[in-house]
């Protein structure tokens, strides 16, 4: 039987926070965002419980398999899992230098640096993580340089937009590349993930 392309939610699905989803096709994952969830967010009376991170446990099954983590943006809700998975699997974090700078930081609170590697990833650039290639696309968000994917896999492209809004005036004069998406539409999608908060 042949490979097939599977999305593995481990977080962040139909909840504000914890966004993280696993993409795996054949002996190949990756990582989309690894975020945290502050307690207070609708699940009732969390006391004593700082964050709420994803289960990482498919992750750690086949933790051989996984090719690297790949981040839209540095909000917390799309980083702040990171230092529980790269504490037990070391693997790539591919962002944005900013993104890349902030994750740093918080894991350097862990002592965490020293197994990290930290890889930028922009819009030139596409990186190739086993049967992946990803491409970053500019998009409008409250963060500067946030990401849209183009992930292609053998079966098609997934466009996965992270956060985004369009404003034709954004404060640091980034508006989203909508022509380029545009063209990922004019050669086919399989699928669009789409991230809407409100």
């Amino acid at each position: 039987m042949p490979p097939k392309l599977q999305v593995i939610p481990l977080g962040g699905l139909g909840e504000f926070g914890m966004n993280c989803t696993a993409l795996r096709f054949g002996t190949d994952i990756i990582l989309v965002d690894a975020g945290m969830m502050l307690p207070d967010r609708g699940l009732g009376n969390n006391f004593g419980v700082d964050l709420i991170v994803p289960d990482i446990s498919f992750l750690l099954e086949n933790s051989n398999e996984l090719r690297g983590i790949i981040l839209t943006h540095g909000h917390e809700d799309h980083t702040g899992g990171l230092a529980y998975i790269v504490d037990q699997i070391p693997v790539p974090i591919f962002g944005n230098r900013l993104t890349l700078a902030l994750v740093a930081n918080r894991l350097r609170e862990k002592s965490l640096t020293e197994q990290v590697d930290y890889r930028v990833f922009d819009c030139n650039h596409p990186v190739e993580l086993g049967s992946f290639r990803v491409e970053a696309l500019q998009v409008t968000h409250s963060f500067p340089e946030s990401y849209c994917l183009g992930i292609q896999t053998p079966v098609g492209r997934i466009v996965w937009t992270g956060d985004f809004k369009f404003d034709q005036t954004p404060v640091d004069g980034r508006t989203t590349d909508l022509g380029r998406l545009a063209k990922f539409g004019e050669e086919g999608v399989l699928a669009l993930f789409s991230d809407s908060t409100n």
